[in-house]
């Protein structure tokens, strides 16, 4: 008996000593952000914790072991997917045989649901934990799919309060644990690009943010473009100056490029630095759909939300997304409030259609930073990060737990 005893003191004792292990995939450069900030937070509590992981620069230099670098496959669309399928099919089959072979105490997907659902199924069947960090946008394609993921995913790590909602009835282990944006909008200290560039008080500054792809700023950047061009000819009593966010060193190339066509003369200014100078700075936001829309809601900036894609993905996406908004601010708000300007409807003339509304109409601008405090409140109170780190790590310990008091 106390020989049995000893034994199993043992093995709780190794269990606790022996160092565990994940593996964590990100796609595209969001991905990679939002995982460094998880490999932070778990190093920072669990130092021996091993991290194998697919990614970025940025989740290596938070301490990952990078097995490949994920964000040189992000694509954009249908089309896109389908011209690079040979090589995500080689990836595919390479991270299966890693995760097969590596024992991994769990495995955390995190967002890039074309691809990391179909990697779920794969190792799933291999008794493989899974925890999914930044949910896939089911609410958007289909409610028959909540199940399925339910039956491939362990725990599911949220960032809108709204998805608890979406998992729970499924049974499916969900936490809400906010938005990191949050975070990174009240660490950082914005430079005034009014001061910088001396634009007057009685001038309205237009943000133009076309996107952090290069398909998308050839795509939406034209028709900001066109907006200026009919300001400039135009005889309104309004002035403005523009900003445009240069999101990456061989975007600025080409955005500057197209600034030069128009003969701005100075009146719209390519701006590469951190997009948080152009929000704090600019009185309305011309903003392509994605995270960004979000980020600049937690400025409280009146915005319009745009966006354009090859037509067969746009044509696809109509047939499978069920709700009638694409901006992320609209969905958090659950009707479509922001102004968006989607394909056909994209253009200079409804852009600045828009935004002189906001300046032309206070009755209208104030109602609709009003809708902004309700969806900024909505994104949690900071700290999602940590919260999701601490969500990971106590999966693994209630896991290896339960895997001693069965030994």
């Amino acid at each position: 008996m106390l020989a049995w005893l000893i034994s199993v003191l043992f093995l709780k004792i190794m269990d606790i000593m022996e160092s565990k292990k994940i593996f964590i995939l990100a796609g595209e450069e969001s991905g990679d952000i939002r995982g460094a900030e998880l490999i932070e937070n778990l190093l920072a509590v669990s130092p021996d914790l091993q991290i194998d992981a697919v990614g970025g620069r940025r989740m290596k230099k938070a301490g990952g072991r990078i097995l490949y670098d994920m964000t040189e496959f992000a694509v954009v669309g249908f089309v896109e997917v389908l011209r690079h399928y040979p090589d995500f099919r080689r990836l595919m089959s390479d991270i299966v045989g890693i995760i097969r072979k590596g024992n991994y105490d769990a495995v955390v997907l995190i967002d890039y649901p074309g691809f990391n659902l179909r990697l779920a199924k794969k190792i799933r069947p291999m008794g493989t934990r899974i925890i999914y960090y930044i949910s896939p946008q089911v609410w958007a394609w289909g409610q028959k799919r909540i199940k399925e993921i339910a039956r491939l995913v362990d725990r599911m790590i949220v960032l809108f309060d709204f998805e608890e909602n979406v998992y729970r009835p499924c049974g499916l282990d969900t936490v809400f644990v906010g938005h990191p944006m949050v975070d990174m909008v009240a660490a950082y200290r914005p430079n005034d690009l009014r001061k910088q560039f001396s634009i007057a008080e009685n001038v309205s500054v237009v943000g133009f943010l076309p996107g952090s792809r290069m398909k998308e700023v050839e795509k939406i950047l034209p028709s900001m473009l066109d907006a200026y061009d009919i300001y400039r000819d135009s005889t309104g009593p309004y002035k403005m100056r523009f900003l445009v966010s240069a999101a990456r060193e061989d975007l600025k190339d080409k955005i500057e490029e197209l600034v030069r066509q128009r003969n701005a003369a100075g009146e719209i200014i390519v701006y590469p630095g951190n997009v948080s100078d152009i929000l704090f700075s600019s009185d309305i936001v011309v903003v392509a759909s994605g995270t960004a829309t979000l980020q600049t809601c937690l400025y409280e900036k009146p915005m319009v939300v745009v966006y354009r894609v090859a037509f067969l993905t746009w044509a696809i996406a109509k047939m499978l997304v069920k709700i009638p908004y694409i901006g992320m601010v609209n969905v958090v708000l659950g009707e479509k409030k922001i102004p968006e300007l989607v394909q056909k409807d994209l253009t200079g003339g409804r852009i600045l259609q828009e935004v002189v509304r906001y300046i032309q109409d206070p009755g209208w601008r104030e109602d609709i930073v009003g809708a902004l405090q309700k969806i900024k409140a909505r994104l949690g109170q900071g700290g999602a990060a940590k919260k999701a780190a601490g969500a990971v790590s106590e999966f693994l310990n209630k896991n290896r737990k339960k895997t001693v008091e069965g030994s």
